[in-house]
């Protein structure tokens, strides 16, 4: 294999590590929202603020805006589950 392609797939894997990073911190930050939404006695689902950030997201993405329209009601989810308590063991500590 060329060494341009190890070296290409290295960068894709490093990148994959930062999402992975990333997500984590944004489900432990719906963690957090859940604790304070039940202080609050606020209800865990805002169709509204969830519109918002997909209008917001599909406009400033540098992604084909079908990826953001299937990836973000996946993250939405599983951040209500998060939030919830009810969120899956994670593979990793």
């Amino acid at each position: 294999m060329s060494e341009d392609l190890e070296q290409l797939r290295a960068q894709i894997d490093q990148i994959d590590d930062q999402l992975i990073a990333l997500l984590a911190h944004r489900l432990e930050i719906a963690r957090q929202m859940g604790r304070a939404k039940a202080r609050l006695g606020a209800r865990g689902v805002d169709p509204a603020r969830e519109a918002q950030i997909l209008d917001r997201l599909s406009q400033a993405a540098r992604a084909p805006e079908a990826l953001v329209r299937a990836l973000w009601p996946l993250l939405f989810q599983a951040s209500l589950e998060a939030q919830r308590g009810d969120e899956p063991e994670t593979t990793h500590d």
